[in-house]
C-alpha cells in the first residue's frame, strides 16, 4: 500500500462516516496530501491548508476545490507533502501513541487513588 500511496499526487477521503483515519493516516505518513471533508476522523489530522484540505461538512464541491488547490501550485504541494509526513512523524507513530496510552493510564490510577481515598475517609 505503501507504494500507492507514495505514488498519488492527492488522497481523496469522501466518507461521510469514519471514526478514525487510518487511511488518511497512511496516506500522510506516505507524503501524500489527504483530501477530506472536516466531520470525520480526518478532522482530527488534517489541519487545513498546512497538511492537507479539510472541506467543509458534506459539501462535494469544496472537496473538489480542495483537489484542485492541491494540484493547482507544485510548490504547495511539496510543503503540504513534508507536513504530512511531518504529522504523522510527531502525532501517530507507535512511540507516541505508547506514550500517550501510558499517560492515560497514569491519570486513570490516579483518579482511582483519589476517589478510594476519598471514600475510605468519607466512610
Amino acid at each position: 500500500m505503501a507504494l500507492a500511496y507514495a505514488a498519488a499526487d492527492v488522497m481523496v477521503m469522501p466518507s461521510i462516516q469514519d471514526n478514525f483515519a487510518k487511511t488518511t493516516i497512511e496516506a500522510m505518513a506516505c507524503g501524500t496530501p489527504v483530501v477530506a471533508f472536516n466531520a470525520t476522523g480526518a478532522k482530527d489530522v488534517i489541519i487545513h491548508q498546512q497538511n492537507g484540505y479539510a472541506a467543509t461538512c458534506f459539501d462535494a464541491i469544496d472537496l473538489a476545490n480542495g483537489i484542485t488547490w492541491i494540484l493547482k501550485d507544485s510548490q504547495r504541494w511539496q510543503t503540504l507533502s513534508k507536513n504530512a509526513r511531518q504529522t504523522v512523524e510527531e502525532r501517530f507513530t507507535v512511540t507516541h501513541q505508547a506514550a500517550r496510552y501510558q499517560q492515560l493510564y497514569q491519570q486513570l490510577i490516579e483518579t482511582s487513588t483519589i476517589s478510594s481515598s476519598t471514600q475510605l475517609i468519607t466512610a
